[in-house]
C-alpha cells in the first residue's frame, strides 16, 4: 500500500541559520523537532513549526541522530557522562557522571519508551527514564553505529555486531547466540542491529548505510535483504504501535508489520527525503525535507496508517 503527502496537512519549520541540515530528529512522542550543531541546539514545535528554542551549550552536544528525546527531555551524553537537557528550555537538568569506563558513543530510547540505553566500545547499559541503572553488560566488543546497538525490554535481549556476526545476548538467561550475515552479491557482513524482538523472532540491522538485513533469531538465519538508493536516516521500532519504521534520505519510508512482514510505503514527493518519524495518537508523524525553487524546506506531516 502506498501513501503520499497529497491532501495531507503539513507545517513548515521556521527557518534558522547555523543548523546541521542532515541531523534533524523528532522526539519519540512527536512533540518536538530537534537539531544539534556542535554547541548549538535548536528546538521546534512539531505541531506549529515554530522555533521555540535556539541556545548554545557550554560544550558540544552530540549530533541529534545519535541521541534521543522524549517528553520534556533530551537524553544525551558528554564524554563518559549521561546528561539530561530540558526541552524546550534547553537547560541541563541532571548529569550522571562516569557511567562508562570509556567515552559514550550513543544514547537511545528503548522501544517501550520506558528506558534508554547508553553504549561505549565495550559496555552497554540500560537505564530507566529517571537515570537509575537497570541492566547492562561490560565485557563486549561492540561495533557501534548511529542506529545501534539494540535492546528488547520485553525479553531483556541485547543485540550488537562483533566482527563478522551479530551477538544476541540474553541477560535474563545468561546465554549468547551468534548470527552470521546475509549472503547477497556484496560482502556477507551482518550489519549493525537497530531492532531486536524475541516476541517477533527478528533482528533488523543496517549495513553500509543503505542496506537493511532482517534475521530470525531461532533458527539464527537471514530472512531478507533490502537495498535502498540513498543512505538510511532512521530505523525505529515502537512496541505500542508494533511497527518498524525505516526512513530513507530519498522520498520514501517503509512501515513494516513485524508479525506479517506486510509493508506500507510513505512517499513525500520528488526532490525530497525523510529524516525521522514518530507515532502520535495512532497517526504517523513524519519529519522530512523538500526542495522548492532550489531551496530546501523542512516539514512535518501526519499520516493515517
Amino acid at each position: 500500500m502506498k501513501i503520499t503527502t497529497e491532501h495531507m496537512k503539513s507545517v513548515i519549520l521556521e527557518e534558522v541559520r547555523g543548523l546541521a541540515p542532515e541531523m534533524l530528529i523528532l522526539s519519540r512522542d512527536g512533540k518536538y523537532v530537534i537539531n544539534t550543531a556542535k554547541k548549538k541546539v535548536f528546538v521546534w514545535d512539531a505541531e506549529s513549526g515554530a522555533l521555540v528554542a535556539q541556545k548554545e551549550a557550554r560544550y558540544a552536544v552530540p549530533y541529534a541522530a545519535i541521541i534521543d528525546a522524549f517528553g520534556t527531555q533530551i537524553i544525551a551524553y558528554h564524554n563518559r557522562d549521561i546528561i539530561f537537557i530540558s526541552i524546550p528550555e534547553v537547560v541541563e537538568t541532571r548529569r550522571i557522571t562516569n557511567v562508562h569506563r570509556e567515552k559514550i558513543l550513543t544514547t537511545r530510547l528503548c522501544p517501550d519508551m520506558k528506558c534508554f540505553l547508553s553504549a561505549s566500545r565495550h559496555e552497554i547499559k540500560v537505564w530507566d527514564l529517571s537515570g537509575n541503572l537497570r541492566w547492562g553488560i561490560d565485557d563486549a566488543n561492540i561495533d557501534i553505529g548511529y542506529m545501534a546497538p539494540a535492546f528488547d525490554p520485553e525479553s531483556l535481549l541485547f543485540a550488537y555486531s562483533k566482527k563478522n556476526s551479530i551477538v544476541i545476548h540474553d541477560i535474563g538467561g545468561g546465554s549468547q547466540l551468534h548470527i552470521d550475515g546475509c549472503k547477497p552479491d556484496i560482502r556477507p557482513i551482518p550489519g549493525e542491529p537497530s531492532v531486536v524482538s524475541k516476541k517477533h523472532n527478528i533482528v533488523v540491522s543496517i549495513f553500509e548505510e543503505s542496506i537493511v538485513n532482517i534475521y530470525s533469531i531461532t533458527p539464527p538465519s537471514c530472512i531478507v535483504t533490502m537495498m535502498f538508493e540513498q543512505p538510511l536516516t532512521a530505523i525505529r521500532y515502537d512496541i505500542l504501535s508494533d511497527k518498524i519504521l525505516i526512513c530513507s534520505a530519498t522520498n520514501r519510508m517503509l512501515v513494516i508489520d513485524p508479525q506479517t512482514f506486510a509493508i506500507q510505503t510513505v512517499f513525500v514527493g520528488t526532490n525530497s527525503g525523510i529524516y525521522d518519524a514518530a507515532w502520535v495518537n495512532n497517526r504517523l508523524r513524519v519529519l522530512y525535507w523538500k526542495k522548492h525553487n532550489k531551496k530546501e524546506h523542512y516539514l512535518v506531516s501526519d499520516f493515517h496508517i
